[in-house]
């Protein structure tokens, strides 16, 4: 019986700019390559995740972010073609200390070789409250 290894290189890249103090530009990317158990590159994926952040006040703040996934064949980059995109809304509200209300919206789409085709829509209403004793 053998153990799966993890073959794989992950690299990632975090920058954030505050333009103004209510406004909070970042982005994410990370670099994946997958190997085969030779060490051969097989594939190699990019993430890139830019989002904005808006605090209307000190506990209210709403949120849009994009997420795109890029892949390679055979670890060639100047093959590199887009496999999907995920964007989404997030409001949070703090409306006690520990305690958040959320709402969230999330569109998925994959490349099906005919551009990106709708896969997900999905909203969400989320309340947790710290309960003190």
């Amino acid at each position: 019986m053998h153990a799966d290894v993890d073959n794989s290189l992950k690299l990632f890249l975090w920058l954030a700019s505050y333009p103004l103090s209510q406004i909070n530009l970042s982005t994410l990317i990370d670099y994946v390559v997958e190997c085969n158990p030779d060490g051969n590159i097989t594939a190699i994926m990019i993430y890139t995740t830019p989002r904005i952040e808006y605090k209307i006040t000190k506990d209210i703040e709403v949120a849009l972010y994009s997420q795109f996934v890029f892949q390679t064949d055979e670890g060639n980059i100047k093959s590199a073609e887009i496999y999907s995109n995920r964007i989404g809304f997030l409001f949070s509200w703090n409306f006690s200390p520990k305690s958040w209300f959320y709402i969230t919206f999330d569109d998925y789409r994959v490349n099906t070789g005919n551009g990106l085709e709708p896969q997900e829509r999905i909203g969400a209403i989320k309340a947790k409250y710290l309960i003190y004793f």
